[in-house]
């Protein structure tokens, strides 16, 4: 039986903060993977470390050179590697994977991780996305989704065909790996914790708004940021240095870098907080629950499904940092107890409606197919 299988993720960083779960339990099952990405050298070594066989196939922007490349070396390596089945996640390795699967006659298994913008800009990347969307999907043997609103705009749009399409609970998380532990840094502050990769669509700035308010009534309020600066997303999405290095300076909020273990960090912090615009199913918020943290998020898919309002945690206006303020401050004020109630109560709800597990079988289900 062939026992290769291949992963196609954006960058390093993202196969080892998202994706290590999969690829451990596949090892354990005594497949060899590969890893089709790029990203920094550091983050290579880390899964070289991990005993899997990767290939840099470059960074896909916005002009035709770097698209070619990007197919080119795509097709090469999956051509010499003939796995049993090709995992994808994220839109270009979704539709450049599914693409040049299809034609070396590899099966697909893809995972709708969000759609971001993808039906709202009009930019000519994001025109060229949905355009491809409608052949990239047609012959794949899967198509995941981590929601239900994802799931039914790709079938409106005629992306995806009913028989082909499962929704997943999100990437599930493992409650065992995130458990709960005692925040060990000073009790009498109160710390909130973002942690994302600093793009505008996260609600950077609405945080960064809103943490000044917060100020405001309560100056001793930590508030920090973790994650990775991203360029991969569209220029005027992106967060910059200088961004992040101004308002520390202002003493709004601590930049903790980034790291391939949240745990620590999350330990540290007493709300998880996450003002995105969209999300497929957003994993921090499933990890900071199982830990047992309370959580505020934007009132949109992939985050309002993760928290139940008043019981795990408060549901806030997309875009406006007053309602990002107002409900900190309402955490901030609610009795020590509350608040342990709320994070138990999000564990609770973590393990029973994202485990791991459902993942994992679906991921395995597929590939008994072949």
């Amino acid at each position: 039986m062939n026992k290769s299988i291949v992963i196609i993720e954006n960058t390093y960083f993202t196969v080892i903060s998202l994706r290590m779960e999969i690829i451990n339990h596949l090892k354990k099952n005594g497949f060899n993977v590969y890893i089709l990405s790029s990203g920094d050298s550091n983050d290579k070594a880390f899964l070289e470390s991990h005993s899997l066989i990767v290939y840099d196939i470059g960074k896909l922007v916005s002009n035709p050179l770097s698209l070619l490349r990007y197919c080119f070396l795509m097709y090469r390596n999956l051509k010499d590697i003939t796995p049993l089945i090709l995992f994808t996640f994220t839109i270009r390795p979704n539709i450049f994977g599914s693409l040049i699967g299809r034609l070396l006659k590899i099966p697909v298994v893809s995972n709708v991780t969000g759609i971001g913008p993808l039906f709202e800009n009009q930019s000519l990347v994001y025109k060229f996305s949905r355009f491809l969307y409608r052949f990239a999907f047609k012959k794949n043997q899967k198509v995941f989704f981590q929601n239900p609103m994802d799931y039914n705009v790709f079938l409106s749009h005629h992306f995806v065909d009913e028989n082909q399409v499962k929704l997943l609970p999100g990437s599930g998380v493992d409650t065992e790996y995130f458990y709960p532990s005692p925040k060990n840094t000073n009790t009498e502050t109160f710390t909130f914790l973002m942690i994302s990769r600093l793009i505008k669509d996260k609600g950077v700035i609405e945080y960064i708004e809103a943490a000044r308010i917060v100020k405001q009534k309560h100056p001793n309020a930590i508030f920090q940021i973790l994650g990775p600066f991203w360029s991969q997303n569209l220029k005027q999405n992106t967060i910059t240095k200088e961004q992040i290095e101004n308002w520390e300076n202002e003493g709004i909020i601590t930049y903790l870098g980034q790291t391939y273990d949240v745990r620590p960090f999350i330990a540290a912090s007493d709300c998880i907080v996450l003002p995105s615009y969209r999300e497929g199913n957003a994993n921090v918020l499933m990890q900071g629950g199982s830990m047992e943290k309370p959580l505020i998020a934007s009132d949109v898919i992939g985050c309002n499904n993760l928290i139940v309002e008043n019981e795990t945690g408060f549901l806030v206006e997309v875009k406006s940092s007053i309602s990002l303020a107002n409900a900190m401050i309402k955490m901030i004020e609610l009795s020590e107890e509350r608040r342990t109630e709320m994070g138990k109560n999000a564990r609770n709800f973590m393990k029973a409606n994202y485990p791991k597990s459902a993942v994992l079988n679906a991921y395995e289900e597929e590939i008994s197919r072949n």
